[in-house]
């Protein structure tokens, strides 16, 4: 005879399965095609379903962005942890296949859809928000592997990544992530340098200073005047 699993444990696990559904509705179609239809039917159950689990279907959307974002987050961290090299070449190699998508530039091209369409919902902005502070970190990460120190902050080299990929993709380019790694290489070539290095950190320039012209007052002599001598009169002939 099996036994009858507790009614809170099958709940947890009804729960867990309209999310994996949710979340799998997100990847593969984005945040626009997320609705309660679309949840019930990826895990084959009936609408009913998700309203009685999900009461408020942010709920669910909320879980179920987490679940992506946590996921695309653990690919990252992974691939932060490997050998990734040294140097800035290296840096910029890793940053690139750290923070895209591995794939054809359609798959990049879902990715930045997806989070686009995730800022238009409060719930999935929320997420997303709450996910730039550990993803600031693994590109810390991968800097600290490679060995590079650079003077522009993990969000910077964030934004360097997203303009030179959206870029690269609204001008249809055969390899988008060539171009963000050629974008990051110039970052970091213009203002990163090895931890070791005798010039490590920003190039410090001493102000030129000069010295102010004095010029000399120009002196001008008194002209002297001599004194006019006035004679006695010639005397008067009679």
């Amino acid at each position: 005879m099996t036994a009858r699993i507790p009614r809170q444990q099958r709940a947890e696990r009804r729960r867990e399965e309209l999310v994996a559904a949710a979340a799998a509705v997100i990847s593969t179609e984005g945040p626009g095609a997320f609705s309660a239809r679309a949840v019930a039917t990826a895990a084959g159950l009936p609408l009913a379903a998700v309203s009685y689990y999900f009461p408020r279907t942010d709920d669910l959307l909320a879980e179920a962005i987490g679940l992506v974002l946590h996921g695309w987050l653990a690919e990252s961290r992974a691939h932060a942890a490997l050998d990734l090299g040294h140097g800035i070449d290296a840096a910029a190699r890793a940053l690139t296949t750290t923070i895209l998508p591995a794939g054809p530039p359609s798959v990049v091209l879902t990715r930045y859809e997806q989070l686009l369409a995730a800022a238009r919902n409060p719930v999935t902005a929320a997420a997303l928000a709450a996910l730039r502070p550990e993803l600031s970190a693994v590109v810390s990460d991968v800097l600290t592997s490679t060995g590079v120190r650079c003077p522009v902050s993990p969000d910077v080299l964030i934004a360097v990544i997203d303009g030179a990929a959206v870029g690269a993709l609204s001008e249809n380019a055969d390899d988008p992530r060539a171009i963000v790694t050629k974008a990051l290489r110039a970052v970091l070539t213009t203002g990163a340098v090895p931890p070791h290095s005798p010039t490590a950190g920003p190039k410090t320039v001493a102000p030129k200073t000069v010295a102010p012209k004095t010029v000399a007052p120009k002196t001008i002599a008194p002209k002297r005047i001599a004194p006019k001598r006035i004679g006695s009169a010639d005397p008067v002939g009679e």
